[in-house]
């Protein structure tokens, strides 16, 4: 098994996010909501299988989602912002993002 850690970061604006790996919902939250001091909104570490990884992120209030796909192995790092035009964009990174 890998482990995915995924920090929503930027650009959320307390509205609700549901993420799905490989289709199963592994996180909802009705209120995510960046802390911009510190550029975070919430994280979560996902247990997901070695190889392939299908990440859907929802942002039901502004009616988009958004893809994501990696092959993953160990530990991967996500992170996950919002544009102001309500575009999603992630990074990956080599270890843990750090805050404030």
């Amino acid at each position: 098994m890998a482990s995915l850690q995924i920090d929503l970061q930027n650009g959320f604006d307390g509205e609700p996010v549901t993420l799905r790996v490989n289709g199963r919902e592994v996180y909802r939250n009705a209120d995510v909501r960046t802390n911009y001091a510190v550029s975070h909104a919430d994280s979560m570490r996902v247990e997901v299988p070695d190889g392939p990884v299908d990440l859907q992120v929802v942002l039901e209030k502004r009616g988009t989602s958004a893809r994501i796909s990696q092959t993953v192995a160990g530990t991967a790092f996500l992170g996950i912002e919002v544009e102001p035009s309500g575009e999603v964009v992630h990074h990956w990174s080599d270890g843990e993002f750090e805050y404030l």
